[in-house]
Parts: structure tokens; sequence; C-alpha cells
């Protein structure tokens, strides 16, 4: 584990390392429609 407390700061980590990684095609995120679960899968 990176992180021992899960706060804000975590989330914020998170969220832009998944942006991140998906500006760079290594993720692929897919979200059917407006509130529903967002599908993050891994490019191989």
């Amino acid at each position: 584990m990176i992180f021992d407390v899960y706060n804000k700061e975590y989330y914020i980590v998170t969220f832009l390392s998944i942006l991140d990684l998906a500006k760079k095609e290594e993720l692929r995120i897919e979200q059917e429609k407006n509130f529903q679960q967002i599908i993050i899968e891994a490019r191989s």
C-alpha cells in the first residue's frame, strides 16, 4: 500500500493518475450512460 489512510489527497492522486494513464492510452475508460458505472480496463 502506498497510503495508510484514504483521504482527499489519496483520491486526487488516484484520479489524476487514472487520467494520465488514459491520456497515454494505457487505460480504456468507458461509461454507457450518465450516472452509470465507469469501467476502467488496462489496454494490452
